[in-house]
């Protein structure tokens, strides 16, 4: 099984730029930025991002409105912030540490990054598990759903299987596997280079997998797993996200109506805007909103609370007394 999925990943594993040179700030900066977002929308921004803060020492240098503005296009602000505060910590401390625990010891860093970091940067033999590698693993290996399987259960699977002299390409083939042929939706097991080998498969298909999973050295690992729905009921249907306006409302909404759009409109208008021509809130809120003045009390009050959390988490500077006026933070 491991080399019939590591020669289809060498001949088939999908060309990155921090894979082809895959120094630690390379990695660093793609792991943060593939954090509940796509490849193809971090593809499109890494290079860019690398320009503008082409070391780990220029990056802790900048201000965090820079490295805001160098995230557009990437969502979930706050991780650029987190990002910049790696940075800083790493420079204080004389660069990323090639140990797992010294890099968990970085602000923001956990269990999985601080794997991935070791592994694809640093060549250490670490097991680590992301949505698309336990979705493999629990299949492969478990015969069940990946949402199904507790995170120490499907841990403890990952380092078992874990080849350990070539740990860099079995977790870049599991990661590819997931996101090219075992899908959450509709997965492409005629194109699986380790179908044969797959519990979930067998059981699936209907066909008589019972000795395969029997034998199989990482069975024990599933006990405890919920075992009285059938095969096909443990079909992987993972769940899309529901927006509210506000926490208060429990009947979900559209997209452009929530309040992470908007939070996402604030910080896109700041970012456009001169650092040194701070706006209102009522600029700030006619911008974000797209509505044209006067605008409604309650537009603006929303606007205004939204601003006051995201001065709060250090994404927005207030700036005066008088009348409080907001840019990105210098």
């Amino acid at each position: 099984m491991r080399r019939a999925l590591l020669a289809w990943y060498a001949g088939n594993g999908v060309v990155l730029p921090w894979r082809s040179e895959p120094t630690p700030y390379a990695v660093l900066v793609s792991e943060i930025m593939l954090q509940q977002t796509t490849r193809e929308r971090v593809l499109r921004r890494f290079g860019p991002f690398m320009a503008r803060f082409p070391t780990l020492e220029a990056l802790a240098a900048a201000s965090p409105g820079a490295v805001i503005r160098a995230w557009e296009g990437l969502g979930y602000n706050r991780r650029a912030l987190r990002l910049h505060a790696i940075a800083r910590a790493a420079v204080a401390a004389g660069g990323l540490p090639a140990d797992v625990e010294q890099l968990r010891s970085l602000p923001g860093i956990g269990p999985y990054t601080a794997g991935a970091i070791a592994c694809f940067a640093f060549g250490l033999p670490v097991a680590f598990v992301d949505t698309n590698i336990r979705r493999v693993l629990a299949r492969l290996f478990l015969g069940v759903d990946g949402a199904r399987v507790p995170a120490k259960q499907i841990e403890a699977v990952a380092r078992e299987v874990l080849p350990q002299e070539s740990a860099f390409a079995w977790n870049s083939a599991l990661m590819d596997l997931g996101a090219l042929v075992c899908r959450a939706h509709a997965p492409r097991c005629e194109l699986c280079p380790v179908a044969a080998h797959c519990a979930y498969r067998l059981a699936t298909d209907g066909v008589d997998g019972a000795d395969a999973v029997a034998d199989s050295a990482i069975l024990p690992l599933a006990t405890g797993l919920d075992s009285s729905a059938t095969p096909r009921a443990r079909r992987v249907g993972e769940r899309r996200a529901l927006y509210r306006a506000d926490r208060q409302m429990r009947t979900p909404v559209r997209w452009e109506e929530s309040d992470r759009y908007l939070r996402g409109r604030v910080v896109q208008v700041l970012r456009a805007a001169s650092p040194d021509c701070p706006l209102s809130v009522a600029e700030l809120a006619a911008k974000a909103t797209g509505h044209a003045l006067p605008l409604l009390p309650e537009e603006v009050e929303r606007v205004s609370r939204l601003t006051d959390a995201l001065v709060a988490e250090g994404l927005v500077e207030r700036v005066g007394d008088a009348e409080p006026r907001y840019r990105l933070p210098e």
